[in-house]
């Protein structure tokens, strides 16, 4: 199989770009290890407990109007805010350098990377596992993790790389290409760390949040938790993620004793006592450890020319802090499109 761009990662950087791409009549196929699109931007069911693994709002740069990212807002009925009206755990942090646009998002944040997926081609479930260079193309190996890890490979002529940093340095490291990097103007490469994130419900109404389920205790050792949405059991479903250094302190903990602390900690956080489940959950997730990044620095990095290898997107510019990521990745996938088609 043969495609000529090939994005590697469905979340919000690759949705964009193959908008972007697309705009200029430029077809592209985006490939995923996951189900779904979305990567950071979507949202998980468990028995009848569900809950969104990415923000309870979303921003972006008024200067990218109009685009994709706006029609598909608008589609699933998202409200703009005005920044003076978000709550201050939702405001703090927002760059002073971009001129940004809230928006509510209604319902699960999973529709709105199925908005942007909708006329795009993807394919789900294929984990890339090693890239090799050939005189003007790349061939890409896969393992379908559909069919019980089944191999999959094609060949492509420009491939943009937009997975998390250390996933990207495993593969440079497997495929034989780190000295790709040798010979670039790198940017700063960040230090991400895994992180605890567990899944709780709690009876009765909502605590203590504000319209969106989006709370951040500054100074916390939980760093946030995140947007509910109410189940038929008449419970609540709330996902608590710690710190990288929280992470790390307690990085022997087990399953068990790691979803007991956040327990623990989240219901003092909240005055009411969080329950264990069935669908309670315990899992990792990378973040960075440095403060956020200018989103407008997030530049894409060419690591050959011929053939064309890109890393873009959350490599650089995401991490904790999902309002400066969601800028990033629009800003970096603008730039990619641009690097590509001149």
């Amino acid at each position: 199989m043969f495609n000529s761009i090939t994005i590697i990662g469905s979340g919000l950087t690759g949705l964009m770009l193959a908008h972007e791409l697309k705009s200029a009549s430029i077809h592209s196929l985006l490939i995923d290890k996951g189900r779904k699109p979305g990567g950071r931007i979507s949202t998980k069911v468990l028995g009848d407990c569900i809950f969104d693994t990415g923000p309870g709002w979303f921003h972006t740069d008024i200067q990218m109007t109009p685009s994709a990212i706006y029609s598909a807002l608008l589609a699933i009925g998202a409200d703009p805010v005005p920044v003076a009206d978000l709550p201050i755990s939702v405001r703090f942090g927002l760059p002073e350098t971009i001129s940004t646009q809230s928006w509510k998002i209604p319902g699960s944040i999973r529709q709105l990377a199925e908005e942007l997926a909708k006329p795009l081609e993807i394919l789900q479930s294929l984990q890339l596992v090693k890239i090799s260079r050939n005189t003007d193309f790349w061939t890409l190996q896969f393992k379908d993790s559909a069919h019980g890890g089944d191999p999959f490979e094609l060949e492509s002529k420009h491939v943009v790389l937009t997975m998390p940093w250390p996933q990207i340095l495993e593969l440079l490291m497997e495929s034989d290409l780190i000295d790709l990097m040798a010979h670039q103007d790198m940017p700063e490469i960040p230090d991400y760390e895994r992180c605890h994130v567990g899944i709780f419900q709690w009876p009765g109404l909502p605590a203590p949040f504000d319209q969106t389920g989006f709370f951040e205790p500054l100074g916390h050792p939980l760093i946030r938790l995140l947007k509910f949405q109410p189940v038929s059991s008449g419970n609540h479903s709330i996902t608590v993620q710690a710190s990288p250094d929280w992470s790390l302190e307690n990085w022997d903990l087990g399953h068990a004793e790691i979803l007991k602390e956040l327990q623990l900690s989240a219901s003092a956080i909240l005055k009411m006592e969080l329950q264990p489940s069935a669908s309670s959950l315990h899992k990792w997730k990378y973040a960075r450890l440095q403060p956020s990044p200018n989103p407008s620095s997030s530049s894409p990095v060419i690591l050959c020319q011929n053939p064309f290898l890109m890393v873009a997107g959350e490599a650089f510019g995401m991490n904790n802090d999902l309002r400066s990521g969601i800028l990033a990745s629009q800003n970096s996938a603008k730039l990619a499109a641009r690097s590509i088609l001149s």
